[in-house]
């Protein structure tokens, strides 16, 4: 007799080898030696990276993120690795690939925390892939984002949403 532990268990094993990938990842994003001073010039970059990172690792994302999204984290980190060790190089012009991204992040924020005033549910799930996707394609583009991504995309994504849920 199939028991329901028993008809979860390929999906607990697919997590299990979805979150390896991703510890793995984050073990060659740490393995990286960036010095104290190449570090402090990293202003920008270096808390956009640690936000990104944070929201990926979120407390509850093993549960909560899909596991096709699990599988793309070691892209993700890949991207933050590259990234950082292009902004010691040129910090002007990683500030330069971070501008059209803040105000698509600021939007999504905006919007999260006016749904949750609302008592909402979050709708901008499919937008935080996109904004992470866009991150592959401005910061790490021999990477490759799963898909067409851009900042019109992405706009045209939160303009589907709807209204503000604020007014």
């Amino acid at each position: 007799m199939e028991t329901p532990i028993k008809r979860s268990f390929p999906l607990a094993a697919k997590l299990v080898l979805g979150m390896a990938i991703v510890l793995a990842a984050a073990a060659l994003v740490a393995s990286s030696v960036i010095s104290e001073r190449e570090w402090a010039r990293l202003v920008d970059a270096k808390v956009h990276t640690v936000e990104q990172i944070a929201a990926l690792f979120a407390e509850g994302f093993v549960v909560e993120v899909p596991l096709a999204r699990l599988a793309s984290y070691p892209r993700y980190l890949r991207t933050a690795e590259t990234r950082l060790g292009r902004a010691i190089a040129d910090p002007r012009k990683d500030e330069g690939k971070l501008l059209p991204l803040v105000p698509l992040l600021k939007r999504r924020e905006a919007r999260q925390l006016a749904l949750a005033a609302a008592g909402r549910p979050d709708d901008t799930a499919e937008i935080r892939w996109l904004l992470e996707e866009l991150r592959v394609a401005v910061f790490a583009p021999e990477i490759k984002p799963e898909g067409p991504v851009s900042p019109a995309r992405i706009t045209a994504a939160f303009e589907a949403l709807g209204r503000d849920p604020r007014t």
